[in-house]
């Protein structure tokens, strides 16, 4: 039988005051959980994705101390501009280093050095300027030919890296060999003679042509299908064995020798400066501070006269500029094993890439600026060169006096 219609009537009240409480329970919860969220957010918003747009990275990316973008444009500005200004300027002046040395005559174991290291700076910066006019067609305006530019700049780079250690191992040699001379001379004084420190230096050349020949040969080009632009380009191919000479490589060419030469050149140099320190004090001894004297009798008790004193000059301010100027790179080889981001292709890759840049205009300047020093402090550098200007620019001044450079 159905239920009586009060029945019907109490329960849709109970049900009806149950609904509206449990509705107010809801409510509160709800409000509670919304101001949970809140303070959440508020507190570590960085934990709840947000459904906004999101700029690319390399907009907002700040990378060190400098913007991304800046660190780019900074990067394409040393590499398109700055680099290949001063690198031109080195060829030029390595072009008169060789010049002048060879009219000044081979005729002592530090021209011959120095002159060889004109020729090792001269093609450091040809190949050099190559791998930065194709930075320029590949970055910069964007060219695809048939050869890859950027496969090529790799092979190039190999060449310069071989003319690079060629000049830092002639710098350590004159190095050593002047800092021996003034430090013990009766013993060291006939063994740089001139036809030995020849046979070093075509060693030093021989030696490390036959260093980089396993690698020349195990690279090279091989045609491949470009996709991206759809037809065939010549790219990179390298022989197997190829991994295990680039980790040669590594351990020898980036951590050995830079690390080694840094490290006799600044020993020689102390041994130079303190030799040229003493015979600086021994001749105002001597001399009185005047320019007369026994200026000859104080030279000789300290195995120097002045011709030796401004080539120690020339040997010691070459290393140090080497020094100078070679010190980042071993710091940027050392940061990039203490930080494996700092790298080509990790996440500091840009910053890695400016400092690399910075790093390659101080090379560049050290096989440059050579030239100040020469003329500085050598004086048969300095006529020879005057000669040649009046030669270039007032031929009819300088008629009958080409050979005074010898005197």
């Amino acid at each position: 039988m159905p239920r009586s219609t009060g029945h019907t009537k109490y329960r849709f009240f109970i049900n009806l005051d149950v609904s509206v409480r449990t509705g107010r329970t809801v409510f509160t919860m709800s409000l509670t959980l919304v101001s949970q969220a809140t303070a959440m957010l508020l507190a570590n918003s960085t934990k709840i994705p947000l459904p906004i747009p999101i700029a690319p990275v390399a907009t907002l990316n700040v990378i060190g101390l400098l913007h991304y973008d800046l660190q780019t444009t900074l990067t394409r500005i040393l590499n398109g501009v700055v680099h290949i200004g001063v690198d031109i300027c080195g060829i030029v002046t390595n072009i008169i280093n060789i010049i002048v040395f060879v009219r000044v005559g081979l005729v002592d174991s530090v021209t011959i050095t120095l002159f060889s290291l004109a020729v090792s700076d001269v093609w450091f910066l040809v190949f050099y300027i190559i791998l930065q006019v194709n930075y320029m067609l590949t970055v910069v305006l964007g060219l695809e030919p048939y050869v890859r530019l950027t496969t090529l700049s790799y092979l190039i780079a190999w060449y310069m890296n071989l003319f690079n250690d060629i000049s830092i191992l002639i710098t350590v040699f004159t190095a050593v060999q002047k800092s021996a001379c003034v430090a013990i001379p009766l013993l060291f004084k006939n063994v740089f003679t001139r036809l030995r420190v020849t046979a070093v230096i075509l060693g030093i050349y021989g030696a490390m042509v036959v260093y980089y020949l396993p690698t020349f040969v195990s690279q090279g080009f091989k045609q491949y299908f470009d996709v991206a632009l759809n037809r065939t380009r010549l790219g990179y191919t390298s022989q197997p064995y190829r991994n295990l000479l680039s980790e040669i490589y590594k351990i020898f060419n980036r951590m050995f020798l830079p690390f080694t030469s840094q490290v006799v050149i600044i020993i020689c140099m102390f041994i130079m400066s303190y030799r040229l320190k003493q015979a600086s004090l021994l001749r105002h001894k001597m001399t009185g501070d005047k320019d007369g004297g026994d200026r000859e009798a104080g030279m000789d008790k300290v195995m120097m006269n002045p011709k030796e004193i401004r080539a120690i000059q020339v040997v010691n301010l070459v290393s140090a500029i080497f020094v100078v100027c070679n010190l980042p790179d071993i710091f940027i080889f050392f940061c990039s094993i203490y930080y494996p981001e700092f790298n080509d292709y990790g996440k500091y890759e840009i910053s890695f890439k400016l400092a690399q840049a910075i790093q390659k205009l101080l090379t560049v300047i050290s096989a440059t600026v050579n030239v100040v020093v020469y003329y500085k402090f050598n004086t048969k550098y300095r006529n020879t060169f005057n000669e040649m200007l009046k030669v270039m620019f007032h031929p009819s001044q300088s008629s009958g006096k080409e050979k005074s450079f010898h005197k």
